[in-house]
């Protein structure tokens, strides 16, 4: 069967931004050592404080590409992926729209509450957009 258009628009989104994430993630990641003149080599080295929030990111982008094999593929698995990521994403973004954070890491920006609030919403309808009967009958093994 052909690969309906928003699924080939979804599986690229997902690449483009699945390697882009990954790489800054990892570059994030490597040179968090707080040590002056310290190796990214030395991972023993890097800072956890910034490990425990770039970690679960870093995971989400690496699923992303994984999206995009199961999506470029007609994969079920890989709609089922599409969807978790996005309600996951949702939920992350949604927490950081409202303010939900502790009162050190909040959002002063209304401006930029409104932004996330507007991705929060593009997050939690692509899921309903992949629910089409024509998009679940392309995914039929």
């Amino acid at each position: 069967m052909k690969r309906p258009g928003i699924v080939t628009l979804n599986a690229i989104i997902n690449l483009f931004f699945g390697v882009v994430f990954t790489f800054i993630n990892l570059l994030v990641i490597s040179s968090s050592n707080p040590h002056e003149g310290g190796s990214a080599w030395n991972f023993w080295q890097w800072d956890w404080d910034v490990i425990k929030i770039i970690g679960p990111l870093t995971v989400l982008s690496i699923a992303s590409i994984f999206i995009f094999f199961g999506l470029w593929r007609l994969r079920p698995w890989g709609r089922t992926l599409f969807n978790v990521v996005n309600v996951v994403l949702a939920v992350m973004v949604g927490i950081l729209a409202l303010n939900l954070l502790p009162e050190d890491m909040k959002l002063e920006s209304g401006t930029a509450r409104i932004v996330l609030g507007v991705l929060a919403l593009v997050f939690i309808t692509a899921p309903i957009g992949m629910s089409k009967p024509e998009i679940k009958e392309a995914f039929k093994a």
